[in-house]
């Protein structure tokens, strides 16, 4: 669901910094909503809580410094990546078996 909001957000006619910001508060609005459906579903554990707990600051620090470097004026090109780096997400995702491993 993500990446597909994200490729309609994009394509619409809205500017870089609310497409940037639309799709910052879908994913941060998704990273608390799930936990609580993992857990009604028995799927967090405690070892999911402390992975979660420490990809944290990555995430933040990675937030502050999209916050810091991007500039609005440069639109085309923050469409490009942002396509770029959903197609790299889709190519990784395939399931592809690698001859039993």
């Amino acid at each position: 669901m993500g990446p597909i909001m994200i490729l309609f957000q994009l394509s619409g006619q809205a500017g870089a910094a609310q497409a940037r910001a639309n799709t910052l508060v879908f994913l941060t609005t998704t990273s608390f909503l799930v936990p609580p459906i993992y857990w009604l579903n028995g799927l967090l554990t405690a070892e999911a809580l402390y992975l979660g707990a420490i990809l944290w600051v990555p995430y933040a620090i990675g937030t502050r410094i999209g916050g810091k470097i991007f500039n609005p004026m440069h639109e085309r090109l923050y469409r490009w990546v942002a396509y770029v780096v959903i197609l790299l997400a889709v190519i990784v995702g395939l399931p592809v078996d690698i001859g039993g491993f």
